[in-house]
């Protein structure tokens, strides 16, 4: 049984049901490393093995992404799982406060994605991608790596922010997290 929901997306279009497009196939350079990217289906969690970290999407209740500013630039929150971690939530949730600051209501895992270094040295690696809604915006208090925050449109995230996605990717990322947050989806993963 399956029910569908009307709502619409930022762009005005009429979104029914669950309509994430997932980025696809890259090939970018973090951390002067280039890697393979492959976007997979938020099911495919329970097959890819370790997952060994963990970033968020997380919008604003204008519709604005909050994004943390480090030292490499702008990014959305997110890092390695650490053992104190309960799940990925819980890693989610940590890295979004250590690095941004905010509070996150309830999330749906977004994406997984396949990171595969393009020498084939070093052992493939699986990241969560997740997405939300921002419950509380506190001001910020830079501690740690965090230079601190910026509330962005969607599209002056897919210009400005950094990162390893490619301007194409983050443009797919952004508009299938606010599908995923607004257009709900049936059966959302939340891990």
């Amino acid at each position: 049984m399956s029910t569908r929901h009307r709502t619409h997306d930022r762009r005005g279009r009429c979104c029914t049901g669950p309509a994430t497009r997932r980025p696809g196939r890259s090939t970018v350079t973090f951390k002067k490393t280039p890697l393979n990217l492959t976007w997979l289906a938020p099911e495919s969690i329970d097959t890819v093995g370790e997952v060994l970290a963990a970033t968020v999407v997380p919008f604003t209740s204008d519709g604005d992404v909050v994004v943390a500013r480090l030292r490499r630039g702008l990014e959305l929150p997110g890092g390695t799982v650490e053992p104190t971690d309960r799940n990925l939530l819980a890693t989610v949730r940590r890295e979004a406060w250590e690095e941004a600051r905010i509070v996150l209501e309830d999330l749906t895992l977004l994406h997984v994605v396949r990171m595969e270094h393009r020498d084939g040295l070093e052992p493939t690696r699986h990241v969560a991608v997740y997405t939300g809604m921002v419950a509380w915006l506190p001001p910020f208090v830079r501690e740690a790596e965090s230079l601190g925050r910026h509330v962005l449109s969607p599209d002056e995230f897919v210009e400005h922010t950094t990162g390893f996605l490619t301007t194409r990717a983050r443009r797919d990322l952004v508009d299938s997290a606010w599908t995923a947050v607004h257009c709900p989806r049936i059966g959302a993963m939340a891990r």
